[in-house]
């Protein structure tokens, strides 16, 4: 029970980080960093943040070996799963992406179920992606814990996916319908 107390305290200031680093403060980021690292030792939150700080500053070499460590430290960090799953899949690996995907759907953070749906739309899932991103727009409108800008801009643009997503579906159930039609009537 106290190292879950820990660990949930290492996500908070962890969390705190990133909005912080999002916002363009990274003083302010370094410091929540620091304290999600001595309020649990060992935590995949602190790698799983400075991942996400990596990608912010395009450096996605920094970004995968951060997931990495994190992984490392929990090989269930479902967070950390989605952004490596991610990082995989836009740089062309995607059967290793898809892999990483069974657990993506237990995170609690709307950007790493945004980077899943990102992933199964790079991998060609449609029906997982609309599911994805329909979560990921559900927790945003719970969450509201980015700038109304951000949120606006996001939202915008995965209901853009969903709906093509939902079109690439039926397409598929229209070819294979056509498909099963006996060849005279194709």
């Amino acid at each position: 029970k106290q190292r879950q107390t820990a660990l949930d305290a290492s996500r908070g200031f962890a969390m705190e980080a990133i909005r912080a680093a999002e916002t363009g403060r990274w003083a302010e980021a370094e410091r929540r960093l620091r304290d999600a690292d001595k309020v649990a030792e060992s935590s995949p939150w602190v790698p799983y943040a400075k991942a996400t700080f990596a990608r912010m500053k395009n450096d996605p070499t920094e970004a995968e070996q951060s997931f990495q460590e994190a992984l490392r430290r929990d090989p269930e960090h479902s967070e950390s799963k989605a952004g490596l799953s991610a990082l995989l899949a836009f740089s062309g690996k995607l059967s290793e992406a898809e892999k990483l995907m069974v657990a993506v759907q237990d995170t609690k953070d709307w950007r790493d179920l945004l980077r899943a749906g990102d992933t199964f739309y790079a991998v060609g899932k449609w029906k997982e992606c609309v599911k994805t991103y329909s979560r990921t727009l559900d927790m945003m409108e719970q969450e509201k814990d980015a700038p109304k800008e951000q949120r606006d801009k996001t939202t915008s643009r995965v209901k853009e996916l969903v709906d093509e997503c939902k079109a690439r579906l039926a397409c598929e159930g229209f070819r294979e319908a056509i498909q099963n039609l006996p060849p005279e009537e194709q």
